[in-house]
């Protein structure tokens, strides 16, 4: 039964609502104030389950908080305020120490949930 219920759920949530969650305030908070983060980051951070994490990512993703893209071997979650180029670039220097090439930067716009 919550199979069926919780996709619903996350349809017809507002962000206030979403935002009403302790936890999923404070992934939400983490990602608005560094950008951006992915899954396995969060877990560690929060102590968190990893499906749990997913949860409050997707929920989070639903009312438009946050999207998300491919890159690095990583899926990462991006605060919606950071435009997808400069997130990118951001991501690469931080994580990789390199500037994107003219490829990888295709590559993340194609899988960017916030273009399908």
């Amino acid at each position: 039964m919550f199979a069926v219920i919780a996709p619903l759920y996350t349809r017809f949530v507002k962000p206030l609502e979403a935002l009403s969650n302790a936890r999923r305030r404070a992934i939400y908070d983490y990602i608005r104030e560094r950008g951006y983060s992915w899954p396995r980051e969060l877990e560690r951070v929060f102590n968190m389950a990893y499906g749990e994490v997913c949860w409050h990512l997707t929920v989070l993703e639903r009312v438009d908080l946050i999207y998300n893209f491919y890159a690095l071997k990583r899926r990462f979650y991006v605060n919606k305020g950071l435009p997808l180029d400069e997130a990118i670039i951001k991501i690469f220097r931080e994580q990789a120490g390199r500037e994107p090439s003219e490829e990888e930067v295709l590559k993340a716009r194609r899988s960017c949930s916030q273009l399908l």
